[in-house]
């Protein structure tokens, strides 16, 4: 049987999976549940304070800011992205509610399997679409 956790938030009681680790905690995971910390983590980045210290960062480290821009920008793997973001935005392409391997209810996540072709994309959940990058590693495909 797996373990289980109460989220500090909601309480609501869930399977310890559904926390982030986080190494200095006792259990080894965080006190709110996935769910809970994104919607902090949302609250959180709308905050005068938060926009201050990106600001503040954005000043002290304009050259490390510009050398990623200009290695990540343009990049193939990037501009997929972005047309895949674009494409589920305007409902070009609409995002399933379930994995397209296991069958779960979730969010899933978009796999590419050829770069050069931005709407070909399997639907996993983040539990499959890691396993399938483990593997495409692991055979070196």
């Amino acid at each position: 049987m797996s373990e289980t956790k109460i989220c500090r938030t909601c309480k609501q009681n869930f399977n310890i999976d559904d926390f982030y680790k986080a190494e200095t905690m006792k259990d080894g995971h965080v006190k709110d549940c996935k769910w809970c910390s994104r919607k902090n983590a949302l609250k959180y980045s709308q905050t005068d304070e938060h926009r201050e210290r990106m600001r503040q960062y954005r000043k002290t480290h304009k050259e490390q800011i510009k050398g990623y821009k200009k290695t990540h920008r343009n990049s193939s793997k990037n501009s997929l992205w972005e047309k895949t973001r674009y494409a589920i935005y305007t409902q070009k392409i609409p995002r399933p509610d379930s994995c397209l391997l296991c069958g779960c209810d979730c969010i899933p996540e978009a796999h590419h399997s050829d770069y050069d072709k931005p709407y070909h994309i399997a639907w996993c959940c983040r539990q499959c679409h890691t396993s399938v990058h483990k593997f495409l590693r692991e055979k070196k495909i």
